[in-house]
């Protein structure tokens, strides 16, 4: 997946992201609906335009570009009053709002003049991820897109993802609010460290405060697990076999994890902390 497919996605999980990325809440009473659209008869795709329900909320345009290029800004334009053309009634006013994200300011190739009195009239804002690298807290949700474009290395992605796992979790409960939220920042980690399988950068994200037995991920695990001792309990025939792969489905899952865990580099206290038993009780699983 692209980067700016990802950024697209964020948006769509999270639409108030938009506000966030402007320094702004979003007006009392608003709905909000990100999506793309086909502009008709000229072969053209707004990814990004953020939608409302009433029809004198503002629209905004958001356009990722993570390479420099000269017609982003004419695109931009033309994209948006095409769209003014095709889906506003003729003489209705419509408020509207663009935002061209880079990640960083040599990805921006530059505002032609005939453009500038849109930055002007504040219709239009110039975005750099790089930006939230000055700041020492960036807050949720916008810690997810500075995870694009700051450095990382392998040994730092738990402690860097950390925060973006409780946040997800803290202002959305429900797991099917922050699982898609999660799996924004899996596919983030993915496209930055495309040498590491899928499931290690998984148990890489998770903490003990971070409600890792609660999590997709465990479960598909334990799920897993728990099939392989039920298809050797039939393999054997034996009535009880089903129960005792259930039974022993549980136990088994946990020596995967720790062993995952401990090929990852992490101790024997950490790993003893993510599954709340004792550093001793880890060491007769790794058999250390």
């Amino acid at each position: 997946m692209k980067t700016d497919s990802l950024i697209y996605k964020f948006f769509q999980v999270l639409p108030s992201a938009v506000f966030a990325l402007l320094g702004m809440k979003p007006p009392p009473g608003s709905s909000y609906t990100f999506t793309s659209l086909e502009l008709k008869g000229h072969s053209l795709r707004i990814d990004g335009v953020l939608l409302p329900e009433r029809a004198e909320d503002t629209v905004y345009f958001v356009e990722a570009q993570f390479r420099k290029d000269k017609t982003l800004y004419p695109r931009l334009f033309a994209e948006i009053m095409l769209y003014l053309h095709q889906f506003r009634r003729q003489g209705e006013e419509t408020h509207w709002h663009a935002i061209a994200l880079f990640p960083n300011t040599r990805a921006d190739a530059g505002l032609p003049i005939q453009y500038q009195a849109f930055e002007t009239q504040k219709q239009l804002s110039r975005v750099y991820l790089s930006e939230f690298q000055r700041q020492d807290i960036t807050p949720f949700p916008l810690n997810i897109l500075r995870l694009i474009e700051e450095p990382l290395k392998r040994e730092d992605i738990t402690k860097r993802v950390e925060p973006i796992v409780e946040d997800a979790q803290t202002y959305f409960p429900s797991e099917a609010d922050h699982d898609p939220i999660l799996q924004i920042v899996l596919n983030i980690l993915i496209e930055k460290f495309p040498d590491i399988a899928r499931k290690e950068l998984e148990t890489m994200m998770y903490t003990p405060t971070s409600k890792f037995f609660e999590s997709r991920f465990y479960r598909e695990i334990r799920e897993e697990v728990l099939n392989e001792g039920i298809e050797k309990g039939i393999e054997k025939g034996i009535e009880k076999g089903i129960e005792k792969g259930i039974e022993k489905g549980e136990s088994i899952t946990i020596v995967r994890l720790a062993q995952q865990w401990h090929t990852q580099g992490r101790s024997v206290q950490e790993i003893a902390d993510l599954l709340g038993c004792s550093p001793q009780e880890v060491r007769q699983l790794l058999n250390l």
